[in-house]
């Protein structure tokens, strides 16, 4: 006979408990950089796992990475120019001066190699390492390295650098970025034809036009230049500098990398904006990049339809012309006597050519998703609108712009939030749109075809990356398994069903457009119905919540999938850009609620991507992602933001908030500054990873346990103790593990943010006690079940029976780490799942041919629906007149979805006591009969109606539970 499965859920509202710590409410920065000192000569640094499950550190003299390619099918690209990381194991490789790319045979190739981060300490063995090449087609490569490698020393780009300017020779390209001027490019000569000269380039600034009609004109004062990286193989280059009107008034921030490759007459132009006005009185009508030309345009290309892969040719007398994407599905092209050709998805560039065969080409990355955006093509440039001139409105941040009819007006979402409209409640001020460009150049008619094809290959580029079984082996970015579908069908599966739903609800939703594309919605109503499924306004965009812009780079090194590694690129894109703030206000703004530089949006329920006050240092502070871009694409903003944003965060180590235990906000720092000390090494760090380890200490004291769950807690008290060595923290989590272990918190269905995959198979890993699994083992059999993994597109990854943002943010970075600790394991334990208690469903998985009963107690609480909301005293009256569906009640469903039994919990209410319920011969509890002819499967007992907070608890079943 086989045993039910009962499990009764519940969400846990911990209370903030002032743990007894030194810390005075009134403690300075310096007084906590005294009591916390790094001391970094005492860390005793590493995995420290259990013996069985370490292993040695190996050192070669000579081994490879296998590196694999993933090329777009373009044709005419059969070279590129990629930059892409490559981890090591701990002592694999001391210094990149003993690595060098190679092909097959082990001819060395052209490339920069550096190193991005060591491991424990900053004079470490390699961690990972950043490749610059160029590749070729149908090519093998690998790393090699070793104590018996040499590196390879590349002849490639010149850099020559002056007082007033810097001068690159890529080969075919000869490019000059000004010091003085805050022009693109000052001057480009490809094969010895002028391109862009001096004074073309100077008569074309980067220019962003105000909404009254102001030209505020890229500054040469305070302009500020510096090499991001400079080598043979590439060399990026940052400027700095602002907008500015004629009065000298500043408008918009311009942060921007550009990227020169050997070999390559095509240039790569980040560009980002940064908001530096009062978007309350303020707005934008155009940003405009122009490459200038030396020589007219003879003729112009135009991608009207990527799709189709021809573009639209016009001649020099249908000058100028332009491409303008208004909406997703619609681009359309006019040229100078306003005839117009229509388009659906624009593959995001143009070029011209002049009659010396002289041709520039500029393509702008997500284009379409993007929208509105623009490519226009004079007599004399190439003019890309990053927010357009022609066909659309102006750029305004208000919400009611933003949203249009979905604006919600004058209401109140919660406590005084939103009261006089949300339009009032906002600033966006010192929010960021970053735009990816590429700058084709070519000289010949032959050398056109090249040109055109980099241009078509910038949507979709070629991907270089460590092979996925190689790099997991590495456990540099954690103890996780390469993709498997043989050895973990099921797992894989939901992955899958993950990934496909975030592209499913990008479609369905519509989450594209200048503003809002890259986000994903954090909460969802009718999530498994295809025509009704909407988002809600507050908490409108999931931002960093509960880690989820952390698993796209995850899946993808551990995969190499195009799909995780695209959806990883825009979503840490636009959280950088619009979920932090890149400007400090001062009160003389009068801004309602302050801005700093690095803080993070949306402490007033998000409903607006840069909606309301900043948050606090706290539990969904992250930064794996940002990092990642680092290491994974070389990406240097990504860099840059992490440090603004761990910076600030460091600089209010001091406020009260931070000296008490807060529980998740406690784990949240914790995670946050060991993080940002292994990524930089600063000690300051480590001086606050150490306050906030103490905090917990203290409260570990106090309560016996702190809270215990993966998504807030776990992450920060392992990479705490490997990076320190601090046994406190060993001992703190393991028992907060085992305390985890014995309760089964009913947690699972009814708060999914509490699920602990991750932090059980860490605690196994140090101590090797298979005790810790058997509830692992139920949550994973929760998720492989109850998330549907196969079916109709909307079916696939839709979990409407509990928070599913949340819990695939959860189970996208517990899964891979699942996995590896599955190889670990030779029997898996039994699964046993919670022991019955909390306000969620109950289910029962019923035996063949055998009835069963099961009976429960049942309170009904005195307040109003929702978690943590307050009692009322006429809350009896307002359910009577609710309707009879919506009232509270226990309904039992049969495993074919038909309901079996319905209870109706309304009942009187003893004296000092919660609501009872249930029928008047049990009063406060409920029996069940399943009867031996009944449905074989999964019976579900659930509370139904609106009212949430109903206890359950099981009292006895005729068969033993887990």
């Amino acid at each position: 006979m086989r045993p039910v499965r009962s499990a009764v859920l519940i969400a846990i509202v911990l209370s903030i408990i002032a743990a007894p710590v030194a810390l005075a409410q009134d403690v300075t920065i310096e007084d906590l950089r005294a009591q916390y000192p790094p001391n970094v000569e005492a860390l005793d640094p590493g995995f420290h796992w259990a013996p069985q499950f370490q292993r040695e550190v190996v050192t070669p003299e000579r081994d490879r990475v296998p590196i694999r390619t993933d090329w777009p099918e373009i044709d005419g690209l059969e070279a590129s120019p990629v930059t892409f990381g490559v981890p090591f194991a701990d002592g694999a490789l001391a210094s990149a001066e003993n690595a060098r790319l190679v092909t097959a045979d082990g001819t060395p190739v052209p490339a920069d190699l550096r190193t991005t981060a060591t491991w424990w300490r900053e004079d470490g063995p390699v961690r990972w390492m950043l490749v610059s090449a160029t590749l070729e087609r149908d090519q093998q490569y690998f790393v090699e390295y070793g104590t018996a490698v040499e590196a390879f020393e590349p002849e490639g780009m010149t850099v020559t650098e002056t007082d007033d300017a810097i001068v690159i020779d890529t080969g075919p390209l000869q490019a000059t970025v000004s010091k003085t001027r805050p022009t693109i490019l000052d001057a480009v000569t490809v094969e010895g034809e002028a391109i862009v000269t001096p004074g073309d380039a100077a008569a074309n600034l980067p220019t962003v036009v105000g909404g009254d009609g102001t030209e505020y004109l890229a500054s040469a004062e305070g302009l500020k230049i510096s090499f991001s990286r400079r080598g043979p193989m590439e060399t990026v280059i940052r400027r700095e500098g602002w907008y500015t009107a004629p009065d000298g008034v500043r408008y918009c921030q311009f942060i921007t990398y550009t990227w020169f490759f050997a070999g390559s007459a095509s240039v790569r132009h980040d560009h980002t904006l940064v908001v530096g006005f009062d978007t309350h009185e303020h707005t934008i009508r155009d940003i405009r990049l122009a490459v200038p030309m030396a020589e007219e345009a003879a003729s112009a290309a135009f991608s009207l339809d990527a799709s189709s892969g021809q573009p639209e040719v016009l001649a020099a007398n249908a000058l100028p012309a332009r491409v303008v994407q208004s909406s997703i599905d619609e681009c359309v092209l006019t040229d100078a006597g306003e005839d117009t050709t229509a388009g659906a998805r624009s593959g995001g560039w143009a070029g011209a050519r002049a009659a010396n065969e002289a041709g520039a080409y500029v393509a702008i990355r997500d284009f379409w998703e993007q929208y509105p955006m623009e490519l226009e093509i004079t007599e004399d440039a190439v003019i890309a609108h990053l927010w357009p001139l022609h066909d659309a409105p102006e750029l305004d941040f208000t919400p009611s712009a933003v949203m249009g009819d979905e604006y919600p007006g004058d209401r109140v979402f919660w406590q005084d939030f939103y009261r006089g409209g949300l339009d009032a409640w906002t600033q966006g001020y010192g929010i960021a749109k970053t735009h990816n460009l590429q700058l084709s150049f070519s000289a010949t008619e032959g050398g056109l075809p090249a040109a055109e094809a980099a241009a078509r290959a910038f949507d979709t580029p070629v991907l270089a990356y460590a092979d996925p079984e190689y790099a997991c082996d590495t456990w540099a970015f954690g103890r996780v398994h390469a993709e498997d579908p043989e050895q973990f069908p099921e797992i894989e599966a939901l992955v899958d069903a993950i990934i496909h739903r975030k592209y499913w609800l990008r479609d369905r939703l519509g989450n594209y457009g200048w503003v809002n594309f890259g986000d994903v919605n954090y909460s969802l109503s009718n999530a498994t119905d295809p025509e009704e499924i909407n988002y809600t306004h507050w908490r409108h965009w999931a931002q960093m919540f509960y880690g989820g812009p952390n698993i796209y780079p995850l899946l993808y090194m551990r995969s190499g999938r195009r799909d995780a590694w695209d959806f990883h690129r825009v979503n840490a894109r636009h959280v950088m850009d619009f979920d932090i703030c890149h400007l400090d206000s001062d009160e003389s703004q009068g801004f309602r609620f302050q801005k700093r530089r690095g803080g993070r949006y949306g402490g007033n329920g998000g409903i607006c991507h840069y909606g309301a006050n900043i948050y606090n240092l706290g539990c969904d502070c992250h930064t794996r992602f940002m990092v990642w871009d680092w290491y994974l694409n070389g990406n240097p903003r990504a860099w840059e933001v992490f440090e603004e944003f761990v910076g600030q965060y460091a600089a209010r180590r001091h406020l009260p908030h931070n000296t008490v235990y807060r529980h998740r906000m406690t784990g949240g720092g914790l995670r946050l500054f060991s993080e940002a000390y292994e990524a930089t090494w600063n000690p300051e760090y480590l001086s606050c990873a150490h306050q906030f380890a103490d905090i917990l200490y203290g409260a570990m004291e106090e309560l016996g346990h702190t809270r215990y769950d993966d998504v807030y807690m776990n992450e920060g008290k392992v990479k705490y103790y490997q990076l320190t060595g601090d046994e406190r923290m060993r001992d703190l989590f393991v028992n907060d593990m085992r305390v985890l272990s014995q309760r089964r918190d009913a947690h699972v269905f009814a708060d999914c943010r509490a699920t602990t995959l991750w932090g059980l198979a860490h605690a196994y890993w140090f101590t090797g006690d298979s005790s810790l699994l058997p509830f692992a083992m139920w949550q994973l059999d929760v998720a492989t079940s109850r998330v549907p993994l196969e079916g109709e597109p909307y079916e696939i990854g839709a979990v409407g029976w509990t928070f599913e943002h949340a819990y695939e943010a959860t189970l996208g970075n517990q899964l891979p780490t699942f996995a590896a600790l599955l190889t670990d394991v030779e029997q898996p334990p039994r699964a046993a799942g919670p022991t019955g208690s909390g306000n969620g469903p109950i289910y029962l998985r019923e035996v063949e041919d055998g009835e069963f009963t099961i009976t429960l107690k049942v309170d009904l609480y005195r307040r109003t629906p929702g978690l943590g909301a307050a009692p009322f005293s006429n809350w009896e009256q307002w359910v009577r007149r609710l309707p009879e569906e919506d009232r509270p009640a226990l309904v039992m469903t049969a495993p074919d979805g038909s309901e079996a039994a319905r209870f109706d919990l309304m009942g009187e209410r003893e004296q000092g006591a919660a609501m009872y319920a249930g029928p008047e011969d049990s009063r406060d509890t409920v029996a069940f009969t399943i009867p031996a002819d009944g449905k074989t499967g999964t019976y579900v007992l659930a509370p139904a109606g609106s009212i949430a907070p109903i206890n359950l608890k099981v009292i006895e079943t005729s068969l033993p539970q887990h």
